[in-house]
């Protein structure tokens, strides 16, 4: 009875220290992984920081980035009705609408790109800040129906595409 008491406490000892050298070596790990995203976000910070957002270059760059972002989200969203329309015609319409949107937001991404480029960014930065900026536009209570929170945003990406003409 004595040894097999023995053998538990050694076995639980055993256990509990094996998990003490699992919890440090996870620590390290979680360490070492949040150090290597701290860097990556000190990596991203120094790229997006390589221009001025208050100059009039960044300025512009910005409203680019936002309203090719604001396009591309409209196109998503108009497309998005074509499940409530009655007929192909209607479909068909919807789909033509989401078709041009999504060039116009094409053409307003190339402007952001070439703009980005010219203040020190790369085209994939400038493309993950407007892919970023497009996944803010969700709908809330506030925005009211589906059919005009879509209004709304076209309308909004027609307005900042027509300012940035």
């Amino acid at each position: 009875m004595k040894k097999l008491t023995i053998a538990l406490v050694s076995g639980a000892a055993l256990a509990l220290a094996a998990c003490a050298g699992g919890e440090e070596a996870a620590t390290d790990d979680t360490e070492a992984t949040e150090e290597t995203e701290e860097a990556g976000e000190e990596e991203e910070a120094t790229a997006a920081g390589a221009y001025d957002p208050a100059s009039a270059e960044g300025m512009a760059y910005r409203a680019a980035v936002e309203c090719s972002a604001t396009m591309m989200a409209s196109s998503d969203l108009v497309g998005s009705q074509g499940i409530f329309a009655d007929t192909d015609e209607e479909r068909a319409e919807i789909r033509a609408d989401e078709d041009d949107r999504e060039a116009r937001a094409g053409v307003i991404m190339a402007s952001a790109v070439e703009m980005g480029e010219a203040l020190g960014l790369s085209a994939a930065d400038v493309e993950a800040e407007i892919t970023e900026h497009q996944g803010t536009f969700v709908q809330g209570r506030e925005d009211g129906s589906m059919e005009e929170f879509t209004a709304r945003v076209a309308s909004d990406a027609d307005a900042c595409e027509a300012e940035l003409g």
